[in-house]
């Protein structure tokens, strides 16, 4: 073997081994890429469930601070079992107020975790205008939570005649 066939053996198996440590480097730099990937979503998952878990935490904390009122606002409304007495505590208003009451009811809306359940309905009562008066605020102040949405008034005969639309809301 002659020296310059030597020379080029040298080259050649320093060249393939440049080559070869070039292309382990480019699939190991790969590699190292995407476990920093792997890295760095790890890190981003971690926060975020940092600050799910510092929001719950508060949440919690704040829950107990409304706990006291929950029993509060539930005696303030009324439930839908105990709905039942709607009806029959309209007529003892109405019998109270001397005037006649038609009661009948509409939709239910059922209630959710965000809202309060509720059921439309129609009064229609006849009587004298104090009377009237007198029913409307009764009911206002009665301990059902009622919504009016519509009032049509009209004359009949020497009295009036009112027909209420509205909703009453339970817990």
């Amino acid at each position: 073997m002659t020296f310059r066939k030597k020379i080029l053996l040298n080259i050649g198996i320093s060249f393939g081994i440049v080559v070869l440590l070039g292309v382990a480097l480019f699939f190991l730099s790969s590699i190292v890429e995407d476990k920093a990937e792997q890295i760095r979503k790890a890190k981003e998952e971690l926060s975020f469930r940092s600050q799910v878990s510092e929001s719950i935490a508060l949440l919690r904390n704040e829950s107990g601070q409304v706990e006291p009122y929950l029993d509060d606002l539930e005696n303030i409304l009324i439930t839908k079992d105990n709905l039942v007495n709607f009806s029959q505590d309209l007529k003892t208003i109405a019998q109270q107020n001397q005037i006649s009451l038609n009661l009948s009811f509409g939709t239910e809306t059922p209630k959710t975790e965000n809202e309060l359940g509720k059921i439309n309905f129609t009064i229609t009562i006849d009587g004298d205008f104090d009377n009237l008066i007198k029913f409307l605020k009764d009911l206002e102040n009665s301990k059902y939570f009622v919504k009016l949405d519509k009032l049509d008034l009209t004359k009949k005969g020497g009295g009036l005649k009112i027909i209420l639309k509205g909703v009453i809301f339970y817990f």
